[in-house]
Formats: C-alpha cells, structure tokens, sequence
C-alpha cells in the first residue's frame, strides 16, 4: 500500500482531525453504513484477516470523547476514515485534590 498514510492536525474550530488513508481494495458504498456495526465485514475484505471488531471499537472509542468517525471509500482506489475529536490541550486542568494519586 504505498499511498497509504495519515495525517492529524488542529482545526480552527477547537477540534483535532486524523485521517487515515490507503490505497486497498476499497469499500462498496452500499456496505459504507455497515462498517461500525460489530462482526461485519465488507465483501470486499474476502481474504483479509480480521474480525470485524476493530472499526466497532474505534466508533465506540471516538463516540465516548465526543467524537465523529467519517469514511469515504471508492472499490479498487482505497478508503479515508477520518476522526475528528474535541480538543481539550486549552482547557484547565482540575484542582490538585481532584486528580488521582497512585497509591
């Protein structure tokens, strides 16, 4: 896969954007909706190892910070899925007394 790669970078709206893109198989678009459900596999994957997990975890992950998964996908050019998470670096850090310590 050499066009392969990703990229992250704040946006000007208080957001940091990853993307994350390859040059497979790609994915039908009929299929797109189906990617973040548990166990599926695009019929395009035939051959591929996986189980149909990993994208479930990721939406699951992103969903718990208040984040958006989107995926572009054209069969036989590749697929981008891009996260976009709010970007907390600015906002205060909470008292000394409200943090953990390790015991």
């Amino acid at each position: 896969m050499s066009g392969s790669g990703s990229s992250a970078r704040r946006t000007d709206v208080g957001h940091i954007k990853i993307d994350i893109r390859d040059e497979g198989v790609g994915i039908p678009s009929e299929e797109l909706d189906n990617l973040f459900v548990r166990f599926f596999r695009a019929s395009t994957s035939t051959g591929i190892a996986g189980t149909g997990i990993g994208l479930h975890l990721v939406k699951t992950l992103v969903d718990l910070h208040d984040g958006k998964v989107n995926v572009a996908s054209t069969v036989g050019i590749g697929t981008t899925f891009s996260i976009t998470l709010p970007d907390t670096s600015s906002r205060e850090k909470p008292p000394d007394n409200l943090t953990s310590k390790a015991a």
